[in-house]
């Protein structure tokens, strides 16, 4: 009797500690501590500039009798821009760049703060922080990925990564498809826009490609 419960034993251990070699396996190192001050030791050793989405219901605004705008979704996109290691500094504070309003998924809303214009040769990323989950959240989020990626896009500016929470990446990645994109790289000739998807703290990762 002894014996099979040491065995038992035994293996949940060896159960355990491949549970845990598979989750430090698939997590990305240093991404799942990111918050929305984006300080984050692994942004400022590998981007010259970050935009963090803040994704969320505001169940207040315009909430009153007959209101046709509610509920709404706010998408705040704030923007940190690094400077290199050797110059001993780790960049500027963090700034709002804009605010997008939506209602069921759909914008009506924009206000830009900040003008952005990166520069060349510099190499940012778009980071998604937890949101609820829901449809009109996600939709908000993938419509805000695109259209800074976009814009960005047209200003010559260079965005590596959009890192999204694992529990929303099969959402997101689905949603991109709304708008021309798809994981086959098409026969465009010249230079076609991509979007490099990752999950964290998860191991997902993939391209999308605008068709």
């Amino acid at each position: 009797m002894k014996n099979a419960t040491r065995k038992e034993l035994k293996k949940a251990i060896a159960a355990l500690v491949i549970a845990a070699a598979f989750l430090l396996l698939t997590q990305r190192p240093g991404l799942a501590a990111i918050k929305q001050e984006l300080s984050n030791e692994h942004l400022l050793s590998q981007f010259d500039w970050a935009l963090y989405l803040d994704v969320r219901d505001m169940p207040s605004y315009l909430n009153y009798k007959g209101s046709r705008l509610h509920p709404l979704t706010r998408v705040r996109v704030y923007l940190r821009k690094y400077t290199r290691k050797a110059e001993g500094n780790s960049g500027s504070t963090i700034v709002v760049y804009e605010d997008f309003w939506y209602y069921k998924g759909h914008v009506i809303g924009l206000r830009r703060r900040i003008p952005l214009r990166p520069e060349a040769n510099q190499v940012g990323c778009v980071m998604t922080g937890a949101f609820a989950d829901a449809p009109e959240s996600r939709q908000a989020a993938t419509d805000v990925i695109v259209r800074v990626l976009s814009d960005l896009y047209l200003k010559q500016g260079v965005i590596s990564v959009v890192i999204v929470p694992d529990n929303q990446y099969d959402a997101i990645s689905s949603n991109l498809a709304h708008y021309s994109f798809s994981p086959n790289l098409g026969s465009n000739e010249g230079e076609q826009m991509s979007l490099h998807l990752q999950a964290y703290p998860g191991g997902k990762d993939e391209y999308f490609y605008l068709k």
